[in-house]
């Protein structure tokens, strides 16, 4: 038998279906296998062994062409039985006949019509498949073989062999990857790195925020109505059972699954759980989950870098940079452990003396919506925030309205005090996790009840204003923006000011040693509730019933373990800084010094050596009155204007005042982090500088986008900003220039590319420069410190004498080298001198110009035109999340960074055209045998077509009666008017800036390239403007946009933020554009690379 061709199985008869099924069996695998390749399955007892041992001859070492697939026998089915007889159960397990066979080969089409036949192919490729945002996905070589024969065979039309689809799938996706998965006899070739479009857009949604919303959307909705009654419940009954039933609702509804559930939808996994909540709520308790074993140092970086790549992907920003940052573990459970917690919340003193309740009081104002929806978003951006933000969320309609008006009825009860008695120590209560600090010591992280804090946040946003001038000037934690920079200045200045008499310069610690177990405490767990509540019935008496029901004894876990909390506030309480400044308040007032400076519980005090020590005895007497207690082993003090011999004796005074006091050193000045001194300024400079090489090593574990995402926004310049704003630096240039090396091999290492000098320069311009927004030490130090300065002016002139401050003359030395450095720039106008960026706007315009001066080939100036036009560098801004699509895998983020800073992509060599490509890859966006040109113009309209499917416009593409004379059609056509009572109808196209044709007008007028290409679709459809609203969509590959085209997208943008209520969505398409940009020129340029084999024998050992 030719094994070219393909000879159906002859049916049997019913009858004799299992005494020739040796034979039947026979002719299936002649049939599929071929003659020259099957080995028949000799006779046997057992027909299934004998079928499953069967194999195919081929020559060693060389895999099959295609991968195999299970036929099963095409067995009729059997025929009734005459009557009323029911047919009788067959004995044949037909599951376990399953042939694994390859495709049967077919015959190649004819050379005349093979061209047509692989146009044919492609265009069906770049239609039906697309670049995976995921690496992991992968579409089976069989898989896609049956639905282009399927295609074929529905048009007509001869299909390419298998080895011809082989070669054009690598063509269209130059990225994608091959694989063979499955042993012998189950062997099975995947193509990685590409999915079905249809695939794609289910797992897709239609904008970048709207993605998150509607993926969480139906389970949401579960979680309202469930929520809402728990909390009517309470409203209505407050009964223990109601109350209980609120404080479980978030760990049975709310739990995370475990792999032992196998949960494959999440949406329906919590809408089971919601609705099992309603019905029978012993159901959905939780399963006590296992602690984990120790794991090595090795599994906890790896597991660290899942963990922030999940952060970002949910857009957790700032959960990322917490875990990245962090060196703190968790301590171990044992006794040691909770020692030390039970120190650290030790038992109110005796005795107390707690207030009674005010007898006639004004009830607090109603809760508004917007103070809700405000509080909110306060709330630390984890879960729990972004479940009660989407529940409270305008789309959830009624629904959300009946939470919110439940909501308020909730806090408003708390706010009255009416929290049941025996609720009150759970409900205010908090569960405890015990951290290992770097220096020593634990630190315990209370997690609250979301209702105490949201009620509390909401409290403390209404008594701030009047807290705030009730504490001023002397305390700047409380409400002060600046505060800490401000006295950071103040006691700077004050420190090194030149003296006529002895000063003495004392900062104060209020962190006491538990002597028996050396811990540190917390000054905030030490304050009597005695003293703070009868300070809240004086000051507040409205808010007096709740915040004496939140500090009533209430009751801390540890795993199992109850810990009383009796004394002082408990950490995380949005309230805690605001009650701990009001008891410390009159020591503040007692003091009379020249500097007399708190920030929570720092304080600093300046003055004659007399009136320190003073002030020094105050702070003991009062603070033992409100339950502090000062740690004079952690207090420091330093003297100004005082000869060698006069320092000695007061030193020897202080001694005597405040046993194992420490002096200040030049060395070690530092006040809220920030140096005093220009010794100071060195050594933490040094050790920004190790912690940042520390950082970067972590960013190695992360994917090239999310590391450089971290790395802009935290890592690098943003957690130097605070000691740029606070000290004068900029006179340490040799140091920051240190600090900018470490950085730039750190970015070097993210983007995987080298770095010229102007490209190193580049990048520290703002996106909307051209740049890449990762600031450098060197250029942000001087506008920091000098727009810190003129911002706290006011309160650092309520701080110290003004004759101190105008002695000063830092602040004129770092204007007179500004107007050095910003040649020909004036300076900010007297309402902007606060703003830092009105002092680094001139600088940044004069290296943008520099950079331009610099250029001297034409493709280097179009690159640093079309750099600064708007939204070129959109991509740049996008959140690194594969759920969203916007998350560009390692290689082509380095591919399309250094297209932006001109950097070198490849070696030189030759295209698959002809053509000679050069390091910087600017051929392939041109070549017209790219495969990346075909995915980009896929990519761009499946953007847009579905951003009017978000904004409720139905669409389609390549409409038909839209087609020219030679065939062509537009891209797509909404199928309901648009504006003026008619269809919208575009037509997307992408430029090359840097191809000849274009790279003269280019290089002198950016967007030249995208107005052309406009002009050139608006003549090719002239014809459709009679009946349709046409609009050429235009971009070029370095990411300028046409106006008209522009325009299109934002109208769309704004559409989607009507319909959806998201006021981002037009920033997010247009981003979403930008990126489906770059990945098209990533291909683009790759696709010139020359092809070879892979190591695929490997797969075979």
């Amino acid at each position: 038998m030719d094994g070219g061709e393909e000879v159906p199985p002859t049916s049997p008869s019913s009858e004799d279906l299992n005494t020739s099924l040796l034979g039947r069996l026979r002719r299936v695998g002649s049939s599929w296998l071929g003659g020259g390749g099957a080995m028949v399955p000799p006779p046997a007892e057992d027909v299934n062994v004998s079928l499953l041992s069967t194999t195919v001859v081929r020559k060693r070492g060389r895999p099959p062409k295609t991968p195999t697939t299970p036929i099963a026998p095409n067995f009729p089915p059997e025929s009734p039985s005459l009557g009323d007889e029911e047919p009788g159960p067959s004995t044949l397990d037909t599951s376990r006949l399953a042939v694994k066979a390859p495709r049967p080969p077919r015959k190649s089409v004819s050379p005349s019509n093979r061209a047509d036949a692989t146009a044919d192919a492609t265009n069906w490729l770049l239609e039906r498949i697309r670049v995976s945002d995921n690496p992991a996905l992968a579409i089976l070589k069989s898989q896609l073989m049956d639905r282009y024969e399927e295609y074929c065979e529905g048009k007509g039309t001869e299909p390419l062999i298998d080895s011809l689809i082989g070669k054009e799938v690598k063509k269209c996706f130059p990225n994608v990857t091959t694989s063979r998965k499955g042993g012998r006899g189950n062997v099975q070739y995947t193509y990685g790195g590409i999915t079905w479009v249809a695939d794609a857009l289910q797992q897709q949604q239609h904008s970048q925020q709207q993605q998150q919303h509607a993926a969480r959307f139906r389970e949401r909705l579960a979680d309202l109505h469930a929520l809402t009654k728990t909390v009517q419940e309470v409203t209505t009954t407050n009964s223990e059972e109601a109350w209980e039933a609120l404080l479980l609702f978030p760990y049975h509804v709310l739990q995370v699954p475990r792999k032992s559930d196998k949960v494959v939808n999440l949406t329906k996994w919590v809408k089971d759980l919601a609705h099992r909540w309603g019905t029978d709520r012993q159901s959905t308790t939780p399963a006590p989950r296992v602690p984990r074993p120790p794991i090595s140092t090795e599994q906890q970086q790896q597991q660290r870098a899942k963990k922030v790549e999940a952060k970002l992907s949910d857009g957790d920003v700032g959960g990322a940079i917490r875990l990245l940052t962090s060196d703190d573990v968790i301590a171990p459970n044992n006794e040691d452990t909770l020692s030390a917690l039970l120190a650290k919340h030790p038992p109110h003193p005796e005795p107390a003396n707690f207030p009674d309740p005010p007898n006639k009081v004004t009830p607090p104002a109603p809760i508004e919506d917007d103070q809700l929806l405000a509080a909110i978003v306060f709330i630390s951006p984890r879960k729990g925030r972004r479940i009660l933000k989407d529940l409270l969320s305008p789309t959830l309609g009624q629904g959300g309205e009946e939470l919110i008006k439940a909501t308020k009825a909730l806090l408003g009860l708390m706010l009255r005090g009416d929290v049941p008695e025996e609720v009150c120590p759970i409900f205010y209560g908090a569960s405890l996790t015990a951290l290992l600090k770097k220096t020593g010591g634990i630190r315990p992280v209370a997690v609250g009840n979301v209702w105490r804090r949201l009620l509390a946040k909401i409290v403390v946003n209404r008594i701030t204003p009047n807290l705030v001038e009730y504490l001023s000037p002397h305390q700047l934690g409380v409400g002060v923006k600046g505060g800490a920079e401000a006295g950071a200045h103040a006691a700077r200045i004050f420190f090194n000011a030149s003296h006529h008499t002895p000063q003495a310069f004392l900062k104060m610690d209020f962190t006491p040693i538990e002597r028996r177990l050396f811990l540190k405490m917390d000054a905030f767990n030490e304050i009597r509730r005695d003293v703070l509540l009868n300070i809240i019935r004086e000051k507040y008496p409205e808010y007096f019933p709740f915040i004496a029901q939140c500090h009533s004894p209430s009751t801390l876990f540890y795993g199992t373990t109850a810990i009383p909390s009796l004394r002082g506030c408990q950490q995380g309480d949005p309230l805690g800084p605001a009650l701990f400044s009001l008891v410390v308040h009159p020591i503040l007032q007692a003091i009379n010094t020249t500097l007399n400076m708190w920030y929570l519980d720092d304080a600093t005090v300046a003055d004659s050596p007399a009136k320190v020590l003073e002030a020094l005895a105050t702070v003991v007497k009062m603070g033992e009155e409100v339950g502090l207690h000062l740690n004079t082993a952690k207090c420091e003090v330093g003297f100004m204007g005082a000869t060698p011999l006069e320092e000695g004796e007061l030193w020897a005074a202080f001694q005597r005042a405040a046993p194992g006091i420490l002096p200040i050193l030049p060395e070690t000045a530092t006040l809220l982090g920030s140096p005093l001194t220009d010794e100071a300024i060195v050594s933490v400079l040094g050790k920004k500088t190790e912690d940042l090489a520390t950082m970067s090593s972590r960013l190695r574990d992360l994917t090239s986008h999310s590391a450089f995402y971290l790395l802009r926004a935290s890592i690098s310049t943003p957690r130097l900003i605070y000691f740029l704003r606070c000290a004068p630096s900029w006179t340490k240039k040799a140091l920051l220039q240190e600090y900018d090396d470490t950085l730039k091999g750190a970015l070097e290492t993210t983007l995987n590319c080298h770095l010229s000098p102007d490209s190193w320069l580049q990048s520290s311009l703002p996106v909307k420069l051209g740049g890449l927004g990762v600031r450098h030490a060197v250029d942000t130090a001087m506008p920091c410190f000098i727009a810190s300065c003129h911002s706290t002016s006011q309160l650092v002139s309520s701080l110290i004498p003004e004759d101190v401050i105008t002695a000063d003359t830092t602040l004129e030395e770092a204007e007179r080298e500004w107007t050095t450095l910003a040649v020909g720039a004036e300076k900010p106008a007297e309402t902007l001198l606060g703003s830092q960026s009105a002092w680094e706007s001139p600088l940044q315009l004069l290296t943008t110009q520099k950079l331009h001066e610099r250029a001297t080939e034409p493709a280097d100036k179009a690159r640093l035109l079309a750099a600064i036009q708007p939204h070129a560098g959109a991509w740049l801004k996008t959140l690194p999340s594969p759920q969203l699509g916007t998350h560009l895998p390692n290689e082509a983020f380095r591919v399309a960074t250094a297209l932006r800073l001109g950097c070198d992509i490849c070696v030189p060599h030759k295209c698959p055209c002809g053509d000679q490509v050069t390091a910087k890859g600017y051929h392939g966006l041109k070549c017209r045998k790219s495969a990346g040109r075909h995915s980009r113009h896929a990519a761009a309209n499946d953007v847009i077509a579905r951003a009017l499917r978000s904004a409720e416009v139905p669409c389609i593409k390549e409409p038909p009666g839209c087609a020219r004379a030679d065939g062509k059609k537009p891209d797509g056509l909404t199928m309901v008017p648009w504006a003026r009572g008619r269809s919208l109808v575009w037509d997307f196209t992408c430029a090359d800036t840097f191809a000849p044709s274009h790279l003269l007008a280019t290089s002198k007028r950016p967007g030249a390239a995208a107005e052309t290409a406009h002009n050139a679709k608006n003549r090719k459809y002239a014809f459709l403007l009679d009946r349709f609203l046409f609009v050429p969509v235009a971009m070029e590959t370095t990411g300028v946009w046409a106006k008209e085209g522009l325009h299109l997208i934002e109208a769309i943008g704004e559409r989607i933020a009507t319909t959806t209520g998201e006021s981002r969505a037009k920033s997010f398409l247009i981003q979403r554009m930008s990126v489906a940009i770059q990945r098209g020129n990533v291909a683009a340029i790759l696709g010139t690379l020359p092809p070879g084999k892979e190591l695929e024998e490997v797969f075979n050992l």
